[in-house]
């Protein structure tokens, strides 16, 4: 069982701050993608913009952007690529929290198109990819399936 915790990004505590900074550092992650969690606008009433991360007590794991919109039950969970070796726990714990915690019934995983192993870890528990855009695969992941299959790894 992973050690790993998810929390929710508060730019406001220093302790975030100096975690997100060397994990910046050490995945080596993309201008854009450090301008978007350091520079985040605050979200209207009807939306959701929360970066999400697990740790095991003081050092950053993984991370994603979640976004979501609340009156159409829609949130997209964005994946940056990371290079791990091993399954990314964070998908499961961020698609639980869009689905139990925030009341989504559909969740785009979008995965940058060179992360082949996070693409295929998405094909083998089940999900399709729908298409791509941009830079990214997206893959469809509806609140049944999520309730039914991701815990277990299981296929459809």
């Amino acid at each position: 069982m992973s050690t790993e915790k998810m929390y929710i990004f508060m730019p406001y505590i220093e302790n975030h701050m100096d975690m997100i900074f060397k994990f910046i550092s050490e995945k080596k992650l993309d201008q854009e993608t450090i301008n978007d969690i350091v520079q985040k606008k605050e979200p209207t009433e009807n939306e959701i913009d929360l970066y999400l991360f697990t740790s095991d007590s003081s050092k950053i794991k993984d991370i994603c952007h979640l976004q979501g919109t609340k009156d159409i039950k829609i949130a997209n969970i964005t994946l940056p690529k990371i290079n791990e070796e091993k399954k990314r726990i964070i998908i499961e714990k961020a698609a639980d929290y869009a689905i139990n915690s925030l009341g989504m019934e559909e969740i785009f995983l979008k995965v940058d198109l060179d992360d082949t192993k996070t693409q295929d870890y998405l094909e083998q528990i089940g999900l399709e990819l729908i298409g791509r855009e941009k830079d990214y695969s997206i893959f469809l992941m509806e609140k049944d399936y999520k309730n039914e299959s991701i815990k277990s790894g299981n296929k459809r």
